[in-house]
Formats: structure tokens, sequence, C-alpha cells
């Protein structure tokens, strides 16, 4: 029952993903000796003959075709023409991720943990998969990684491997990765506090319409740790986070507000103007 019920609930998770997938796999023409078979099932899916492409893309992964072997798992998770099973479908998807295919680790590691809080998650189990698709240079793997390392363990080794794997995915330009940095050093999480480091990816971050790490400047400047206080330029990097999309911030900009003069509160709109011309 319990692995039954987090099947639903995970591979429900992947269907909009998996439907793009099956699209783009239906593209690809693998360079591997049992090619043809990878092929002649995909030909057959397209032509509808599905009982037959089945079979052809079994024969082709039971010879370690891990493309074959993925695009099974995401046929028999609900692809067109085909009974939903997922029992077979994540038996092929484990094949796949076995095999060292990243999307495979990866969507193995969503399974195990989607990011809702459930007691059927195994943390264990998704940071293993996401590490293993992480080790092979995958940024949403490497995100994933720090993310369940940072919020789910509680060792200070654990909190230092979240750093680590941030590092790795916010030097390449992981908007996320780069303000989940600036969190932990501002926290003293795996790392002493730091409130220059932590500002500095923050501003990374903001640059790339990461609006939580605009709000984040904002109560920087509004609490005046590590740099002069200013309800001004507090003012200024709420409003960006408005302008950019954040749902919750303008009734903090209408309580900051109240103790600005109409002065402050032009200086503040200009300045933030001036930063979206700039960036």
């Amino acid at each position: 029952m319990k692995q039954a019920k987090q099947m639903n609930r995970q591979f429900n998770l992947r269907l909009s993903f998996n439907a793009f997938m099956l699209c783009t796999l239906l593209l690809i023409t693998p360079q591997i000796s049992d090619a043809g078979d990878y092929e002649n099932g995909i030909a057959a899916y397209r032509a509808g003959d599905y009982d037959k492409a089945i079979k052809l893309l079994s024969s082709a992964g039971n010879q370690g075709n891990a493309k074959a072997q993925y695009y099974l798992s995401v046929l028999y998770e609900g692809g067109s023409g085909i009974d939903k099973d997922m029992n077979a479908s994540l038996r092929w998807l484990k094949r796949a991720a076995e095999g060292g295919m990243v999307e495979a680790q990866r969507n193995l590691g969503t399974f195990f943990h989607d990011g809702i809080d459930d007691p059927d998650d195994d943390i264990d189990q998704a940071i293993y998969w996401y590490q293993r698709a992480a080790s092979q240079g995958d940024l949403t793997g490497q995100l994933r990684l720090g993310i369940l390392l940072d919020r789910e363990k509680d060792t200070a080794f654990d909190h230092r491997e979240a750093i680590r794997w941030y590092l790795l995915a916010a030097r390449q330009g992981v908007a996320q990765a780069q303000y989940n940095l600036g969190v932990m050093h501002s926290q003293g999480r795996g790392t002493p506090i730091n409130p220059d480091k932590a500002l500095n990816w923050f501003f990374k971050a903001a640059k790339q319409r990461y609006t939580h790490a605009m709000v984040a400047i904002g109560d920087t400047y509004l609490s005046g740790k590590g740099v002069p206080q200013s309800n001004v330029e507090a003012y200024k990097w709420f409003q960006l986070a408005d302008i950019n999309g954040h749902e919750t911030i303008a009734h903090r900009m209408k309580e900051i507000a109240t103790d600005l003069t109409s002065e402050q509160i032009k200086k503040a709109e200009h300045s933030a103007n001036v930063w979206l011309t700039e960036n």
C-alpha cells in the first residue's frame, strides 16, 4: 500500500516532463549495437503498433540500451496507446538509472522525494540517485542534492556537502543554488556566518531576477547586518522583487513606506529603475 501510494504520487509528478521526453526520444537515433530494435520500436510506436513497439523496445532494453529502458518507463507511465503500468515503469526507470542515464537517475531522485512533506519519502534513496546524477555534472541533480543535504540532514558534514554541491551549480549560473548559498552564509549553516559572502551570492541570484534573493537583500538592508541600515535600500529591493513577480512582498513595502518620506520613496523607485536598466 505504501509503495502504491508513493508511486501514484511520484509518477503523476513526472507526467508532464515525461510527455516532453516522449516527443524528444522519438527524434533520438542511438549509435549502439542494438539500435535496430530501438529504432524499429520507435517506428512501430509511431505507426500505432504498440504491441510490436513494446516487444522491440523491451528487446533493446534487455540488451542494455538505456534510451530504450527510459523510453519504456515513459510509455508505461502513461504513454498514448499503452496501458499504464507503474511497476513496469519503475522497473525500467531503475534499469536506465543503474546503466548511468542522467535523466533516469534524476527522476528516481524525484520519485523518492518530490519536495512535498510526506512520510513515504525515502530521503537516503533520493540523495543516492541525485548524487549519481550530480556526479555526472547534472545541474538539477546538484541543486536538488544540495537542497536535501541542506534541509533534510542535521550534521555539519552534510551541510558542508550541501555547500559543495550548491557551489558547483551556482558557479554555472543556477540562481536558486546561488540564493541558497547566500542563506547558508547568512545563517552560518555548514560555514561560519559571513554577511559579505551571503550578500554577494544574493546579488548574483538577483541579477537573474530570482525574487527571493531580492527580498533577502532588502532584509539585509532593513536589519543593517553587514551593511549600513537603510530603509530606502530595503524598499528598493522589495520593489524590485515585486516588479519581478514576488507574490507577497507588496504588504512589506507598504509597511516600510510609512517610515519613509515621499522623496525617499521616489529615490528608492528611481534607484530600482536604474538597476533594472543596468541589469
